[in-house]
């Protein structure tokens, strides 16, 4: 079957670079979650929905830093790998204070 892994990245041009790349090479199904692709204010809910109703197994989800701070609830979190690419700010994390609720323990 697979892996489901999720690949939080700081903006929505790096998550886009990482879609073309994965694309060129991946035969996994691929998902992203940013603006460009739910539209504003839209994100949160489309990548929360994805988790809870369509989260089979060998997927690769992509997303922002602020989409997965900012989740307020991760469905079966024990289920996934997450990639943090790069360490969010400090401000990100002070800011957003679902963190680190709603990562695996």
């Amino acid at each position: 079957m697979g892996q489901r892994v999720l690949i939080a990245q700081p903006s929505r041009q790096l998550v886009a670079e990482t879609e073309k790349r994965l694309l060129d090479f991946s035969r996994r199904p691929l998902h992203r979650f940013d603006t460009d692709t739910c539209g504003s204010g839209r994100v949160k809910a489309a990548l929360a929905d994805h988790l809870m109703h369509h989260a089979e197994p060998g997927q690769i989800v992509l997303t922002t830093h602020t989409a997965l701070l900012t989740l307020p609830y991760f469905h079966r979190r024990e289920d996934w790998h997450v990639i943090i690419d790069e360490i969010p700010s400090g401000h990100e994390r002070a800011t957003n204070s679902t963190w680190p609720r709603n990562t695996p323990s």
